[in-house]
């Protein structure tokens, strides 16, 4: 037989048949004495027909000069906490709405006041008469619930106190029946501890959501091994340009994730990746509006991915994300992962040689975007298996009496290597004659051998005209001559432009 939850304060049993207050519109209040007129106002609206709100739901409590009002809406099983502050003279203002936090379903909630008193509770596994004793801060509420026509045992506590910063938090749950396998949990922000039957059954670490506007009854663990599977604590991040900060989302939300910063990127979990906002999540900054976060699917892997900016609270800003969007090549075959501290499982795999954007580094982490099979993909893979291509910026000139011209190779040290030239011509005003012996292009040389083709021209500024060309040059071109043809006289190797390309 399961035994009856005690605690130190004793429930209200209400068997009067009290007198229901409503405006024509609005919550009904049984009993309204004593609740505020901008409270009884806020119940007044349209959206709250049909909702009753009796004593029993209805609870004050105050805390270092702060005024605090509970009450709890009921309406065909639907079950609505809401909350509200006042400061000195300031009336009464809401600041809460959950319905998240309390059971839902037909049945008898009591709320009540128990500030500065203590729950009852029983560590010891060696003595079933020794107590422990927690005490509740100055401000704090017990929000009871009981299934009618049940069981005596059949019922549900929730304590919540407000802490020193004026937040409202969960620190205990009493539950017999409801599906849980325990009949206390103490909660805290790095874990939990279950007791059942006076005996406490062991504790679970990991981030556990204490936060009454965000605390779920529905995705709190109903006993000790789904705690232990499904709480986990946020991983450090390895040195690099990505770094995490936590955000509290607003609770009881679910999300698609991708893996890029949109739908049309894959979607991992053969499609189905989505976060809940019920457990820690690590956000690492915005772009296009999406946020780029980490977060547990379970207590052996975690996953990467992105989520509509929209999700964030009111009021929270991230910085943009810090990617530099260069070109990549994979060395070697290697596994793309969007969990790259825990499971490591992969997403996809890259072929030696294939290109990629190097993002940004992460410890022995490079997070990238690659293509699978048509779709775009980021993830991580080994540093040691993505090398960045490597870029040199040369510049030479030549100028004589008739006209200048400035030179300006990128060359890309891959296999070939490549030249992206443009030599940008300053010529007189005489030189828009079309008979005139103008410059009309450049013929290259590599190590003095000619490569096949020749610079055209591409814009006009002024009195210059910018050629270019794109070329691939032999394996181990170290000097370039960029020899101009002119329209009457042709090649003029006197006036070519000499660039030295340095070794990188």
């Amino acid at each position: 037989m399961k035994r009856i939850v005690c605690v130190v304060f004793s429930l209200l049993l209400i068997t009067s048949c009290l007198p229901a207050f409503a405006g024509a519109e609005g919550a009904a209040f049984r009993s309204p004495q004593g609740i505020p007129d901008e409270v009884l106002e806020f119940f007044s609206d349209r959206s709250f027909d049909g909702y009753t709100i009796g004593l029993q739901g209805y609870t004050e409590t105050a805390r270092a000069g702060y005024g605090y009002i509970f009450v709890l809406a009921q309406k065909d099983g639907h079950n609505v906490l809401y909350g509200f502050r006042s400061s000195g003279q300031q009336s009464f203002r809401h600041f809460l709405t959950t319905d998240s936090a309390v059971p839902q379903g037909q049945g008898v909630f009591r709320l009540q006041n128990i500030g500065g008193q203590g729950i009852e509770t029983y560590p010891s596994a060696e003595s079933a008469v020794a107590t422990g004793h927690y005490t509740l801060s100055d401000a704090a509420i017990a929000i009871h619930f009981q299934v009618p026509d049940n069981e005596e045992y059949d019922n549900w506590t929730l304590f919540a106190d407000c802490d020193d910063s004026g937040q409202w938090r969960v620190r205990w749950i009493f539950a017999n029946g409801f599906g849980t396998k325990y009949s206390e949990a103490r909660l805290t922000d790095s874990g939990l501890t279950t007791y059942f039957e006076l005996v406490p059954q062991g504790s679970a670490q990991g981030v556990v959501e204490t936060s009454l506007r965000h605390f779920s009854w529905d995705a709190f663990p109903k006993s000790l091994q789904e705690a232990r599977d499904k709480l986990t604590n946020p991983p450090s991040i390895p040195s690099g340009e990505l770094k995490a900060q936590r955000v509290r989302f607003t609770g009881g939300q679910k999300y698609e994730v991708y893996t890029g910063p949109g739908p049309e990127y894959l979607r991992a979990g053969n499609g189905k990746a989505a976060v809940s906002t019920n457990d820690w999540i690590q956000v690492f900054g915005s772009e296009n509006g999406y946020l780029l976060i980490q977060y547990d699917i379970s207590a052996t892997q975690n996953r990467f991915g992105y989520i509509p900016e929209s999700a964030l609270p009111g009021g929270t800003s991230v910085d943009p994300l810090p990617f530099c969007y260069e070109d990549a090549t994979v060395l070697a075959s290697t596994i793309l992962t969007d969990d790259p501290l825990n499971s490591r499982a992969a997403l996809c795999t890259l072929s030696g040689g294939e290109r990629v954007k190097w993002l940004a580094a992460m410890g022995n982490w490079v997070y990238v975007e690659a293509d699978s099979s048509g779709q775009p993909v980021r993830g991580f893979v080994r540093a040691n298996a993505v090398s960045r291509v490597l870029r040199g910026i040369f510049t030479a000139d030549y100028r004589n009496a008739v006209y200048s011209a400035q030179a300006t190779v990128e060359v890309v040290y891959e296999h070939p290597m490549t030249a992206n030239i443009a030599v940008t011509v300053t010529g007189p005003a005489s030189w828009k004659n079309s008979s005139a012996d103008r410059v009309t292009g450049y013929q290259v040389y590599a190590n003095n051998l000619p490569v096949d083709e020749v610079s055209h021209a591409v814009g006009y500024l002024s009195q210059s005209e910018i050629f270019a060309l794109s070329t691939v040059l032999p394996a181990g071109a170290a000097v370039l001559g960029l020899c101009p043809i002119h329209a009457q006289t042709g090649l003029n190797a006197a006036e070519t432009i000499t660039v030295v390309l340095r070794e990188q």
